[in-house]
């Protein structure tokens, strides 16, 4: 989990000790403990759950007029974009998840 991550490396290292998420990626970028990408993942997978939360509330996969408002908002061409957009984002948090403690989650 991105946030995990975060906070982790906050407390080992002293850097980017803030309590805006965001703010406290972009210490730990410029510590060097975290590759620009991570935040770029974490912002997205964010910014997907905040949107997802207030159009599909009851945690069913989304109709697919749904599925176009959220591809829309994010930015995104269509929902298949935005879904491969989301397993490379989680991707790429798992083998952070993994550098730092071995193993996968």
């Amino acid at each position: 989990d991105a946030e995990f991550i975060i906070h982790v490396l906050q407390l080992q290292s002293g850097n980017g000790l803030h309590p805006q998420l965001d703010k406290a990626v972009t210490g730990l970028v410029a510590a060097g403990l975290l590759p620009v990408t991570f935040g770029e993942a974490q912002d997205l997978l964010t910014r997907l759950l905040i949107l997802v939360r207030l159009v599909a509330p009851d945690c069913q996969i989304p109709t697919p007029a749904t599925q176009t408002l959220i591809a829309q908002v994010m930015g995104e061409t269509n929902w298949a974009v935005l879904q491969d957009k989301v397993d490379a984002a989680k991707d790429h948090i798992s083998g952070e998840w993994q550098k730092l403690f071995g193993q996968k989650y």
